[in-house]
């Protein structure tokens, strides 16, 4: 452990070390500044000269900017005039934020527009001698680097955490919220603006070498075309130093010029002496010429290359004024030429553009600055107050000490300090509650410690059977999952779910009493085929789990046969001789999962699926078996959203009668729209809702629904066409279906005669004496009766005598192919004929050719009914269809007509 002594030595050292590291930074970051627009560097040593004020103050950071921008007059990166500005700013900023702290920013601001940027323009005009836009540039350049050194200098110290190690105060109180406030709004501004100044000068840039460029070519073609008419002599005259052709050259230069310079002109020989010049200095004619020499070109645009001079300049801006862009080209009858075109006169525009960027956005940054600070001054004062209040509070509630809140006249924190002051009250109160509570509190420690043994017996185990409890095989099966996983499961884990079947019959029939009498019997059965690495438990009702640690695969599955064999022999109990079977699910650790969860769902899906056939059995987990349990659950979920959200639709397939085609009735078919996985069809969703009793309610609606569109075509003038609804088997047996029927028929206004219930022909045998009542109470109502599927079932038509029943509909089966298929064709000849001689009218189902149709038309069929005669439409389309048909009976348009 470190000594105090050893830590106060090496505190300096650290803080030493972090000076040394900032000035360096300081100084590489402005000798290696940001190469920007048009010569001008950003260097962001202000940013590390402020970090190093705010951190060791003015008699340090002001030795620090001398050493740093000294050493860059030293070596030629900086001028002696110039370096006066940025140690002027740290010197005035240090004072300034000595009198007042945390103000950096605004006193950035504050200098740099009122001061540096008027002292740089001068600086630059004196140095250079000129007083134009790149003076103006530069002073803005240097106004905004130092501006946005001074925010990032603020953010720095403000969220990082290694330079707060280094002050004086260690002591850290959080992110102020002003500062927060600040830093976000001048980041929002600055940034995009930034980004926007950074991508408009590129694009300026570049649509001003597209003008030179264009410029320069204009020149040169003029010169070209000149010079094609040339004779040899003229050549030679312009040698000899031609005066008229050198001014004809000099005005075909400036033709294209408008108001900027002419370009220059140096013609040379084959051997790369200059034969005349124009525009430049006459001492070259006659001497080898080459343009690269005493500059560099720093840019290719195809051509045309941008030279600027090697010299260095006091500001890197000046090589611009005298930069050119450079076309070297064979004009005339293949002569050799370089043109010369100054660029400066291009800059004005761009540059003045760019700098009026940087303006509005110093403008900006002021502006925000100032209204931010102004808004923190208005409510973070008072924000700041109400935090000194309320700190605190218990220990002066304890100490009976008196809390003086403040006032505000921003409505927010007027309000919140009521808030407080009711909560410090509440808290004064409590107190002095709880400190009479305590003393209850520790009486009852004693009571609770007493029912704690108590507790953990009714926590982890099942008060009826004595057997362990959900949480107690939870924690048991966690137990064994983690010792299976570390062992590298050299041994197995096998859940069990044991369901007893029917179970609720017992309750419902012989009451709880011998219900759980039995549970209690079925405990003792179960746990003596248990080996000692086995673990039983009740989790609720007659489920119990079994938690079996075997080596060998096959055990489980011994497992099972011997638990299914202990409930062969009857349950004696209370005079009753009761036969229980078992239903049985199996998962497997690891590979049919390995937690908890995934196992006891996995066992539970294996234990319905021996439901769903019937029980008595055991089964193991299989992703097949999983998926299907998911998809029936995911139904039968549904199916009740599906009626509460009325997503269920009616469709009507058009019957006619087979010897005219006239319209005879139709069908109504239920449809299911999901709002997610869409249409349904009725195969995939009718059995489980016949399977959980939803087609009850769901026949109920069909039925009703029916109705209800059946009278509303016959108020719009349609003829009474008979509708066909099915009835399902859970319908048919439902004790109020006849009054059902009543009330339907009587709400609905529906003629009994107009409603046809098509009964599947395996119903028919379910129950033959209660099937008769039924149908005969039926018949009683008026109400037609057909058999649907007929063919499918086990009965015959001499079994249809004892129902009374007025229609059979010839499944379509043997409907299909009856035109290639000999023994269809002959089973549905003899059924139409057995039909008839028991006046029973005949229905064909399925009818998709027209070979079947005229078949069937051929042996008599009463009606048909398929694809081919109408497809199963909604009712506004199925309207359409019978306007359609009456068309083309009557030759007349509409059911009024």
């Amino acid at each position: 452990m470190r000594s105090p002594s050893s830590f106060l030595l090496r505190r300096p050292i650290v803080r030493l070390g972090g000076y040394l590291l900032l000035v360096l930074l300081a100084f590489v970051s402005e000798y290696n500044a940001i190469p920007w627009f048009y010569g001008y560097h950003v260097g962001f040593g202000p940013m590390f000269l402020l970090i190093i004020l705010l951190l060791y103050g003015m008699a340090w950071s002001l030795p620090a900017a001398i050493c740093v921008y000294g050493a860059l007059a030293l070596i030629g990166a900086d001028t002696w005039l110039h370096i006066w500005l940025p140690i002027a700013f740290i010197g005035v900023s240090g004072i300034l934020l000595k009198r007042i702290p945390d103000k950096l920013i605004p006193f950035a601001i504050l200098y740099w527009m009122l001061a540096g940027m008027p002292l740089s323009i001068l600086l630059y005009a004196q140095e250079t001698g000129y007083r134009d836009s790149l003076g103006l540039l530069f002073s803005l350049n240097e106004s905004l680097t130092a501006i946005l050194s001074a925010i990032a200098a603020d953010m720095a110290l403000s969220y990082i955490p290694v330079l707060r190690w280094l002050a004086n105060d260690r002591k850290r109180s959080g992110f102020a919220l002003s500062r927060i406030v600040l830093h976000l709004t001048l980041v929002a501004t600055a940034v995009p603006f930034y980004f926007f100044i950074h991508i408009s000068g590129y694009q300026n840039m570049q649509s001003v070498i597209d003008q030179a460029r264009n410029d320069l070519e204009a020149r040169i073609a003029v010169v070209d075309r000149n010079l094609s008419a040339w004779s040899e002599s003229d050549y030679r005259s312009l040698r000899l130093n031609g005066i008229l052709h050198r001014s004809e050259l000099a005005n075909d230069l400036r033709s294209q010029s408008d108001s900027k310079p002419p370009a220059s002109l140096v013609m040379l020989d084959s051997y790369g002496r200059t034969v005349t010049v124009v525009g430049l200095d006459p001492s070259l004619v006659g001497k080898y010429y080459d343009w690269r020499v005493g500059g560099n070109v720093i840019a290719r645009y195809d051509s045309i290359y941008l030279w600027v001079p090697a010299v260095s300049y006091r500001y890197p801006t000046e090589k611009w004024r005298y930069s050119y862009l450079v076309r070297e080209a064979v004009v005339g009858s293949g002569k050799k030429a370089v043109f010369l075109l100054p660029y400066s006169p291009y800059l004005e525009q761009p540059v003045q553009s760019y700098a009026s960027y940087i303006r509005l956005l110093l403008v900006f940054i002021a502006v925000t600055t100032m209204l931010t600070l102004l808004l923190n001054r208005l409510f973070l004062r008072s924000l700041t107050r109400l935090t000194e209040a309320t700190t605190d509070i218990p220990d002066r509630i304890e100490q009976d000490g008196t809390l003086t809140w403040p006032q505000s006249g921003i409505s927010e924190i007027r309000l919140l300090t009521d808030n407080f002051r009711s909560v410090a009250d509440h808290l004064a109160r409590n107190f002095r509650e709880v400190l009479s509570t305590n003393k209850q509190l520790n009486k009852q420690k004693e009571q609770l410690a007493i029912s704690e043994s108590r507790l953990q017996q009714l926590a982890y185990y099942d008060h009826l059977t004595g057997l362990p409890n959900r949480l107690s095989m939870k924690e048991r099966l966690t137990k064994e999952l983690e010792a299976a996983a570390s062992s590298g499961w050299k041994t197995c884990l096998t859940v069990l779910f044991v369901d007893l079947d029917r179970f609720k019959q017992v309750n419902d029939t012989l009451g709880h009493l011998v219900g759980d009498e039995l549970l209690c019997l079925v405990a003792e059965r179960l746990s003596s085929e248990l080996s000692e690495d086995s673990f039983l438990a009740r989790i609720s009702g007659d489920e119990f789990v079994i938690l079996l640690r075997h080596a060998d695969p096959e055990e489980a599955t011994r497992t099972c046969e011997r638990i299914l064999e202990q409930f062969r022999s009857p349950f004696v109990l209370y005079g009753n001789t009761l036969y229980m079977t078992p239903s049985v699910g199996m998962a497997t650790a690891p590979s049919q999962g390995t937690d908890i969860d995934t196992l006891m769902k996995n066992a539970d899906s294996a234990m319905y699926a021996v439901k769903e056939n019937g029980g008595k059995g055991f089964a193991a987990f299989s992703e097949a078996l999983n998926e299907r349990i998911s998809q029936s659950m995911w139904l039968e979920n549904n199916l009740h959203q599906a009626l509460i959200n009325q997503e269920f639709e009616l469709h009507y397939q058009v019957k006619v009668k087979s010897a005219s085609g006239d319209i005879s009735g139709m069908e109504a078919l239920v449809r299911w729209h999901h709002p997610e996985r869409g249409l349904i069809l009725p195969v995939e969703f009718i059995p489980v809702a016949e399977e959980t009793g939803l087609i009850v309610p769901l026949g109920d609606w069909i039925l009703r629904t029916a109705c209800e569109q059946s009278v509303r075509w016959q108020k719009a003038g349609y003829p009474p066409y008979r509708v066909a609804v099915n009835l399902s088997s859970r319908q048919f047996h439902n004790p109020r279906l006849i009054e059902t029927i009543k009330d339907i028929l009587a709400d609905t206004g529906m003629p009994a005669s107009c409603l046809e219930l098509e009964i599947t022909e395996s119903y028919l045998l379910s129950d033959e004496i209660r099937v008769v009542v039924v149908l005969q109470q039926l018949r009683e109502l008026d109400v037609v009766i057909s058999i649907d599927d007929f063919g499918t079932g086990y009965s015959s038509l001499s079994q249809l005598k004892r129902f009374p029943v007025q229609a059979i509909k010839i499944d379509k089966s043997f409907i299909q192919g009856i035109d290639s298929d000999r023994s269809n064709e002959k089973i549905v000849k003899a059924v139409i004929q057995l039909a008839h001689s028991m006046n029973l009218k005949v229905v064909a189902e399925g009818v998709e050719t027209a070979a079947e149709k005229d078949l069937l038309r051929r042996y008599g069929c009463d009606e048909l009914q398929g694809y081919l005669i109408g497809k199963p439409l909604p009712a506004a389309s199925f309207e359409k269809l019978l306007d359609k048909l009456a068309v083309q009976r009557t030759g007349r348009v509409g059911v009024n007509d």
